[in-house]
This record gives structure tokens, C-alpha cells and sequence, in this order.
């Protein structure tokens, strides 16, 4: 239940996020769609514009070379010289077809081209045809050329009836001849689609009635369609159109062969069978948008369906100097309009792009997982084993010395860390163990010797009470019973009074066999001593009745105070820290002389503690190590008092 709870509140945040992905996705590709299609446009108007002005120049260029020689052009030791150039000209002007000039004094025709096989030929011609020829004749030849000029005709390569030859002589303006281009039509001689722009060169100083040469540069509608060719539009199509939609070039390879196989006449946009056009569609859709585009920013577009598919219609004007309606060539500055036009469905479009962006997912989503693994393989190898590091800490810091790091297979740098930190357990762990040995006097004498940084302390003169309590009767119950459970009853015993004595501020000193020595060091020692004995004989004879032995165990007890020597005793590789001195035997003398249940204690006790404490005056006794007798008391507990 709290997983599906966790999933639950999980799932809010992951579907906001979800749908912002894919908000962002949607504006990315409208925004990929966009830029697209303005690149394509852009790219598309660069190159026929970049060609049609190469021809444009070459005219301009070649009318330049000839004014400068009049000549030249009528030298026939210049011909050579003269082929060479029109050859450049080709050659340079990727997209060009044709590159010629006819001399109109000598009749001499010169041309550069390509022939059917891609190889660059320069054809010198010395008779051109009857230059003699009547308005009648002229005007029946533009008549003519509005739909198309027959090249199945026969003209003996009269040069008086090519389009650019009549179009180069009627653009006239009112000091030179203009470049004038023509309408499609079949080149003669590579049998190609094409337009041409041509001037009429005049000579200098006699005005526009004596033209000597015209220069032209034929483009094959090829050349136009090898332009929009070159931007690879997947899925779509890229069309160059006049206002009334016939297509002057198309990015589809079948359109070059359509035109010729139709006599070189330009097709309407409807009539070429494109799958996303038809004619109604065109009339009532496309056409009124290319004619009145919406009012907004950037490329216009027109989105429709065709055969439930959707596409896309976009266009931008491209100013040409052809006129395809009139069968006239404009003046260079009221250049006619054309549309260029991209049809392309916008899955199409995008495709590339939302391959990407599944390629992009997927490896991102690989990378990710890829990451996870590393992130759990890095847990398992680093991560966790530092969180166990860090749960044994606090395990060791609440007191558990078993808390251990299993040491499995990681990195050097941790398992030398969980090393290091089970070897502190361990030394803990025996510290621990050793305490319990050593009494709280050497614990407080160790410290003091770390502080001051010696390996042992000096002896010192001190003033403590002593308290030796021994267990009466043990030596017949330890033969009657076993090993075992001699040493269980012994420890239940010296543990009962370890622990009263430490409870009132007493020091174990030492365990000699069933014998306790104890120390108390502070300034209310004896009374805490008296005190410790009274409830050592009281607790003995409540755990003696709770047992209900055959044989009751009792202890004795002895107290004395007085001045001791305090210090370590023993080798140098082995010393106890301990007591020793008159008191401590006398206190010893005192414990081994009283009886079970019994608390002897010295007259300087009973001086010191009289009032407080009641005692019974025993007598004066003798006791080895001492010269006299020595005044002994029992201490009585408060039911003897009564």
C-alpha cells in the first residue's frame, strides 16, 4: 500500500512533466517544420536567382569584350580566341547550356555548348541565313513563339528565327540594348528546354540603328530543375510557377521529360498528376491563397487535405524577367512575378526530425538505464557499505561492542575502512573485557599517567579506609559440589557485594580467591564502608534464605582505616596497581578473625564513627605483625541494636 501511495503522489509530478515534453516536443517540431521550409525557400530563391544573373552578367560581359573589340569580332585570326571565351563561359556558369555570338556585318555565328553526351563543343558557322526579312515574317514568328518554336521544322539554321535573336533586337532603350530574355522554348541544337537571354551589341557612336553582334546564354529548364534538385526535399515537391500556373521548373525528375515529350509547352500546375493537387483544389483553394496570402509574419502557409492526408502549401515570390503570358519580354525593372511553391505533407517533412528525436529518447532513455546500473553497482560497491559503516557507529555509540561490518569484496579504500573499524570493535571489545579486571583506583591512575605521558605513576602515601570480606564455610561446599557450580555460587556471591560496594562509592581492589579487598578514597569513605558491610551481611543472609541450601554460606568482614601506599607493583613487564601497608594487613587480620555473619572493625574506626553507628566492644586481641594487643569492635547492624 505505501509503494501504490508513493507511485500515486509520483504519478502527478511525472505526468506534469510528461505533458511539458511534449508540449515542447509539438513546438519543436512546428518550430523544425517553420525552418524548413523558409531554409528550403530561401535556398531555392538563392540558386535560380545566383543563375539567371550569372547569365544575366555573361551577357552584360561579353556586350562589354566586344565593344572594346569592334574589330576583333570580324578577324577571322581572332576566332580561336573567341571560341575560347564562349567555352569559359560554359564552363564557369554551372546550369548554362548555350553560350554564343552572331556577328550581324559577316554574318559569322560562333556558340559553345554541351551535345547529348556531356562534352563541350564550340561551333563556328560562316553563313547564318538571309538577314533580308519582312515585318510580315517577324511578326509571324512571335506569333508563333507564344506557344512554342517547332524544332521539327525545317530552317536550315536560319538564325533570323531564334526567340533570342528577335528579343535581343526589340529591347531597346533610349541610349543601349537591354539583356532580353525569351519564353521556353527547344534548343536546336541539343534538342533541350530552354530560356535565353541575349543583347544586341551596338557600335560606339552610332546609336542603337547599327547593332554588329548579339551575345546570348541559353538556360536549359533543366539547369532550373537541377537547382531545386539539389535541396533534396524528402516527401515533397518544389515548384517554380508563373501567376497563372504554368510551371517553369519542378524538383521532380519527371518534369524535364514531360515538358518534352509535350513539345517543349510548360504544363499547368494541375494537369501534371501530382498526388496532392488536383484541379478543383487549385482553383478554389491554392490559387485564391497565392493571390491573397494572410496578413502575418514569416512564410505564408496553407495547410488542407487531399485523400484524408494533410499537406502543406507554402510560397514566396521570385521576380524573373520572362513573361510566360504575353509572349513579351519586359523591361528588366518591372520584372515579372513568380510564385516558388513547396507542396510536402508535414509527417513527410518531419520525418528525419522525429527519428531524431526517437534516436535522442532512446539513447537518452539508454543512458539513463545505463546510469541507474552504474548508480546500483556503485551502491552496492560503495554507498552501502558506508551505510553500514554508519549503522555500526551508532550501534557502537549506544554501547554495542558486536557491532561488526561484514568486510565483503569492494574497494580497497572501504574495505580497508571496514577493516580498520572492526579491529577497533575488537580492540573495544577487549577493553571492555579488561576493565572488569582492573579496579577503578588504576583506571584513574592509567588516565592520570596518559595525561602526563609516563609508563607508570610514582607511589603515593593516602589515606583510605579498607573493607576485606570473606566468605565463611566455602572450602566444605566446594567439596561436596562440582567445579562447575562451586565457581557459579562463588561468582553470585562476590558479585552481590561488588555491586553493593561500588553502589555506595567503593573501589573493588582485588578478588583473592572467595575474598574481597576494597577501597573507599573519598571524604565520607568510612561511613560508606560501614554502611556497604551492614547490607553485604543483610543481602548474604536474604539470598541464603531464597536458596534454601542444607549449608548457608556467611561472609566476615574486617574495616580499618588509615595511611596506605599507593602504587604499581611487580615487573617490569607485568605490575598490579594496589595498596599496601600496615592498614591493608590489619584490615585483612580483621576479616580473617571474625566470625560468619560478623563486621569487625579497628579502634580507629569506632573513634571515628561513634554516634552514628553502634558497636560492641570485643576485646584486645592480639594479631600477628602487631606488637600489642590491639581494642576490637563489632559493628552492629539495627535489629541487634533493638
Amino acid at each position: 500500500s505505501l509503494i501504490l501511495y508513493f507511485l500515486a503522489i509520483l504519478a502527478i509530478p511525472m505526468g506534469i512533466v510528461t505533458w511539458q515534453f511534449a508540449t515542447l516536443f509539438e513546438m519543436q517540431a512546428q518550430e523544425t517544420l517553420e525552418n524548413t521550409k523558409n531554409n528550403i525557400l530561401v535556398q531555392a530563391k538563392k540558386n535560380l536567382h545566383l543563375l539567371l544573373e550569372k547569365a544575366h552578367h555573361l551577357c552584360e560581359y561579353n556586350n562589354d569584350i566586344f565593344k572594346l573589340q569592334t574589330i576583333d569580332i570580324e578577324n577571322p585570326n581572332e576566332y580561336p580566341r573567341i571560341c575560347e571565351f564562349l567555352k569559359s563561359g560554359v564552363i564557369n556558369t554551372p546550369g548554362v547550356k548555350n553560350v554564343g555570338v552572331v556577328s550581324l556585318k559577316n554574318r559569322r555565328f560562333f556558340m559553345a555548348f554541351q551535345d547529348h553526351q556531356g562534352n563541350l563543343v564550340v561551333k563556328e558557322t560562316k553563313q547564318v541565313g538571309n538577314q533580308i526579312w519582312s515585318r510580315f515574317w517577324r511578326d509571324r514568328v512571335l506569333a508563333q513563339q507564344k506557344t512554342s518554336f517547332t524544332p521539327w521544322k525545317k530552317d536550315n539554321f536560319n538564325v533570323i528565327t531564334r526567340p533570342w535573336y528577335i528579343r535581343a533586337l526589340q529591347s531597346k532603350s533610349e541610349s543601349d540594348y537591354e539583356v532580353a530574355w525569351t519564353q521556353p522554348y527547344i534548343f536546336k541544337e541539343s534538342k533541350e528546354v530552354g530560356i535565353t537571354a541575349a543583347k544586341a551589341v551596338n557600335l560606339p557612336g552610332k546609336g542603337l540603328k547599327k547593332p554588329f553582334a548579339i551575345v546570348f546564354v541559353d538556360i536549359s529548364l533543366k539547369g532550373l530543375t537541377s537547382q531545386l534538385q539539389k535541396l533534396r526535399l524528402q516527401g515533397g515537391t518544389i515548384l517554380l510557377a508563373s501567376p497563372e500556373g504554368k510551371v517553369l521548373a519542378s524538383s521532380q525528375k519527371k518534369f524535364y521529360s514531360f515538358i518534352h515529350s509535350h513539345g517543349g509547352k510548360l504544363p499547368f500546375i494541375y494537369k501534371m498528376h501530382l498526388p496532392f493537387l488536383s484541379k478543383i483544389l487549385w482553383e478554389k483553394k491554392i490559387l485564391p491563397f497565392l493571390k491573397h496570402p494572410p496578413l502575418l509574419s514569416g512564410i505564408p502557409t496553407l495547410s488542407y487535405h487531399m485523400d484524408n492526408r494533410e499537406y502543406l502549401c507554402s510560397f514566396d515570390k521570385l521576380y524573373l524577367p520572362i513573361d510566360l503570358s504575353t509572349g513579351l519580354t519586359p523591361n528588366h525593372k518591372l520584372n515579372t512575378s513568380f510564385y516558388l511553391m513547396i507542396f510536402t505533407s508535414p509527417d513527410t517533412l518531419l520525418a528525419s526530425y522525429y527519428a531524431s528525436m526517437r534516436t535522442n529518447y532512446i539513447l537518452t532513455f539508454c543512458i539513463a538505464l545505463a546510469a541507474l546500473f552504474i548508480s546500483l553497482y556503485l551502491w552496492k560497491k560503495i554507498t552501502g557499505p558506508l551505510c553500514d559503516l554508519v549503522k555500526a557507529f551508532q550501534k557502537l555509540e549506544l554501547g554495542n561492542l558486536n557491532a561488526e561490518v561484514q568486510n565483503e569484496k569492494t574497494y580497497e579504500e572501504i574495505h580497508s575502512l571496514t577493516e580498520s573499524f572492526n579491529k577497533m570493535v575488537h580492540s573495544l571489545r577487549e577493553k571492555g573485557i579488561m576493565e572488569k579486571l582492573i579496579s577503578k583506583s588504576a583506571k584513574e591512575n592509567i588516565r592520570q599517567q596518559v595525561h602526563e605521558k609516563k609508563e607508570y605513576a610514582s607511589s603515593q602515601r593516602k589515606t583510605l579506609t579498607l573493607l576485606f570480606s570473606d566468605i565463611r564455610g566455602f572450602t566444605p561446599f566446594s567439596e561436596e559440589h562440582p567445579p562447575e557450580e562451586v565457581v557459579d555460587i562463588l561468582n553470585k556471591y562476590l558479585n552481590i557485594q561488588a555491586k553493593i560496594i561500588e553502589e555506595n562509592g567503593g573501589d573493588i581492589d582485588k578478588f583473592i580467591g572467595d575474598e574481597v579487598m576494597a577501597i573507599f578514597n573519598t571524604n565520607e569513605g568510612l561511613e560508606k564502608a560501614l554502611h556497604s558491610a551492614l547490607k553485604i551481611i543483610r543481602k548474604i543472609e536474604e539470598l541464603n534464605a531464597l536458596e534454601g541450601q542444607k549449608e548457608s554460606i556467611h561472609v566476615g568482614i574486617g574495616i580499618h582505616m588509615g595511611e596506605v601506599v599507593a602504587g604499581y607493583m611487580g615487573s617490569e613487564g607485568r605490575a598490579d596497581y594496589t595498596v599496601i601497608g600496615d592498614t591493608v594487613n590489619y584490615a585483612a587480620r580483621l576479616c580473617s578473625s571474625a566470625g560468619g555473619g560478623e563486621i569487625w572493625v579497628s579502634q580507629e574506626v569506632k573513634d571515628a564513627m561513634e554516634g552514628s553507628f553502634a558497636f560492641e566492644f570485643l576485646g584486645e586481641i592480639a594479631f600477628k605483625g602487631k606488637k600489642t594487643l590491639q581494642r576490637v569492635y563489632r559493628l552492629l547492624d539495627q535489629k541487634e541494636i533493638r
